[in-house]
């Protein structure tokens, strides 16, 4: 018998192609901003994880926003970059909702532009 036989050699799992994410770059941008003004801030996209061929949902629960900031005087703020063109998921609104009802701030941007201005409105508010 041979060693392979035993002992089979380890391959990565398949990989999908990488496909494009415009709302990426919007995310990046909207960091910079954020880190800017000095912001406390953690990229929060959820995903799996894959880990020695084992695929494991990361800890985060569906609908939660991309990004999760402590503004000055520890509001909470959510936000949650698209594409241009880009909708939220029924778990993306409805978190919305929750995080909104519970006295913290969310931003749906698609642009660093459209991000700015709903940050100034945030702000003002806190």
């Amino acid at each position: 018998m041979r060693e392979e036989d035993f002992f089979p050699r380890w391959s990565p799992p398949p990989t999908k192609k990488h496909r494009k994410r415009p709302e990426a770059q919007v995310q990046k941008d909207i960091i910079q901003v954020l880190l800017a003004f000095g912001a406390i801030l953690a990229v929060t996209d959820a995903g799996i994880l894959n880990r020695l061929g084992l695929n494991m949902i990361c800890g985060i629960p569906a609908g939660w926003p991309d990004l999760t900031v402590c503004l000055p005087g520890g509001r909470f703020l959510g936000v949650e970059c698209k594409a241009p063109g880009g909708r939220q998921s029924p778990d993306q609104l409805a978190f919305q909702r929750r995080i909104e009802n519970s006295g913290g701030a969310y931003i749906l941007a698609s642009s660093v532009a459209e991000f700015q201005i709903k940050f100034r409105l945030v702000l003002d508010k806190v």
